[in-house]
């Protein structure tokens, strides 16, 4: 059975996937990504602050602070791109920690706000960005986007598991 249905239908909404580290420490992480991205860490921005033009944007939470991180000069298209390069390479030099991929924005910020985790919340993609993205960088980075809110997950899950 296919269901066919308009990208661009205002019914149907693009929500983040947000990652969550845990086992690590957030000094040791946030130098690391400045090692590898000319990057700035603000934290406690105010709330109204605009991503400037050119950069990619994410929130992060950890259990001493919050903030945002700004991109500058960005190797992919997606704010998503960017961040999975850098945690996928975090990854591999640090055996000891570990990711998860969370939906909600509250279920992120909470696991992150635990000692020794790192909620990084993501903004939602653009619908337009889809096919630019996939001519620009080829397949989307894992966990790109979820269709619906995180709630409607556990009723598929729930679904699934009684087939």
């Amino acid at each position: 059975m296919v269901e066919i249905i308009n990208l661009y239908d205002e019914g149907l909404s693009f929500h983040p996937i947000h990652r969550v580290l845990f086992k690590v420490d957030p000094a040791d992480f946030f130098a690391a990504l400045q090692a590898y991205y000319d990057c700035q860490i603000e934290y406690s921005p105010a709330l109204s602050a605009e991503t400037p033009p050119g950069t990619h944007c994410f929130s992060f939470v950890t259990n001493t602070a919050s903030g945002r991180v700004i991109i500058h000069n960005p190797r992919t298209n997606l704010v998503v791109g960017s961040l999975q390069k850098f945690v996928d390479q975090y990854l591999a030099d640090h055996s000891e920690a570990k990711i998860d991929y969370v939906h909600g924005d509250a279920e992120a910020a909470t696991l992150g706000q635990q000692p020794g985790n790192i909620g990084l919340l993501l903004p939602a993609m653009d619908k337009h960005e889809l096919f630019k993205t996939v001519i620009l960088d080829g397949a989307l980075p894992r966990k790109t986007f979820s269709l619906g809110e995180a709630d409607e997950k556990r009723f598929y899950l729930e679904a699934r598991k009684i087939l």
